[in-house]
């Protein structure tokens, strides 16, 4: 009951503050995502037992019973009770020895997000979340009025993941995917705890050092919970394509770089045509992106193992983690920075 009521008290403090009524609330009010309504229904849902389960990992990223005949996929509720079992024990073996705030997530259809930024300048200035069912039709015409309402960047993307609590997962993923999203918003839970947690909502570098903690963590938890999978028989992963994508990301950072110079130089629309030029040019050569703007670097490049990211965060807590002993000692010394001049100290002398 006690960890219930830290959570609520978490809730209460971030999610359920009355929206100022403005223009862009106005527009979007038709899409808002509900997330009072949603806790109320996913809140307080019987967690029940991991599911210690003897299952292999497919080429596919699925699950599959090895003891039938044929490879079948397992069930939904199979599957995420088996993931949490993995990815619990995993915690624990990184130094976790109590799982805090427990280990809860559901995966189903994730958010969407609003993004905008400022034209003349790569921000995340603010964002909405909006419900998973709105459609492309929709989302085009959304982002097009807002464009006009406001005169900044703007951009909807599909989330990955969400710290309610539970978290949602969204399950358009495979289980590598579901892994690491659903570590690094635990790891968003468990930095509630800590000064830098709480201060998620204040400044910008202070949004990003959390989000680069998390990815950083989450993608170490998730990669060595997956490990914990046996591949099924004649089981081989194919890099071919995460190879192609790689080399299209760090494309995409090199464009950022001369957006910025644009946009420094107070060139906006030269910057937003060479964008636009660019993403033809990537769908020409198999890699489609819907929008490519200020706010689609404002939002992706808050992860800092994405090569469009150009904070030096990420690098920097790579270093850190290098030298801890493990995730836990990591993870609370990082916790105790309380602003960005407490990280570049921390960092420096580590």
């Amino acid at each position: 009951m006690k960890n219930r009521a830290c959570l609520i008290l978490f809730i209460v403090v971030l999610f359920f503050i009355p929206d100022v009524v403005d223009s862009i609330a106005k527009a979007v009010a038709p899409y808002k995502f509900n997330i009072a309504s949603w806790e109320f229904r996913h809140f307080w849902n019987e967690q029940k037992e991991p599911l210690d389960g003897n299952y292999c990992l497919g080429l596919d990223g699925e699950l599959y019973d090895p003891s039938k005949a044929y490879l079948l996929a397992i069930s939904e509720a199979e599957e995420n009770m088996f993931l949490k079992y993995v990815l619990s024990e995993t915690i624990r073996d990184s130094g976790f020895y109590n799982i805090f705030p427990p280990l809860s997530f559901s995966i189903e259809s994730a958010p969407n997000l609003l993004v905008i930024s400022p034209r003349h300048q790569i921000l995340l200035e603010e964002t909405r979340l909006l419900i998973p069912a709105i459609n492309i039709a929709e989302i085009l015409a959304l982002e097009k009025d807002l464009e006009q309402l406001t005169g900044k960047s703007v951009l909807i993307v599909k989330l990955g993941g969400l710290a309610l609590y539970p978290s949602i997962i969204d399950d358009d993923s495979n289980v590598i995917t579901t892994l690491t999203t659903a570590a690094h918003e635990w790891i968003h839970h468990r930095l509630i705890l800590t000064p830098l947690g709480r201060r998620y909502f204040g400044e910008q570098f202070m949004r990003e050092l959390n989000e680069n903690v998390a990815q950083l963590v989450g993608n170490e938890l998730g990669l060595k919970a997956a490990a914990r999978i046996p591949k099924c028989i004649n089981n081989q992963f194919e890099l071919t394509k995460r190879i192609d994508v790689t080399q299209h990301r760090e494309f995409l950072g090199m464009i950022r770089t001369e957006v910025e110079i644009m946009l420094a130089g107070g060139l906006i629309d030269k910057a937003e045509k060479y964008m636009g030029q660019q993403r033809n040019n990537l769908a020409e050569s198999g890699y489609s992106i819907r929008r490519l703007n200020q706010a689609y670097y404002a939002f992706h490049g808050m992860y800092g193992d994405d090569p469009v990211s150009s904070s030096g965060i990420y690098p920097r807590l790579q270093m850190m983690r290098n030298i801890s002993p493990d995730l836990y000692s990591f993870l609370s010394l990082i916790g105790g920075v309380k602003k960005e001049e407490d990280f570049h100290i921390l960092t420096n002398n580590y």
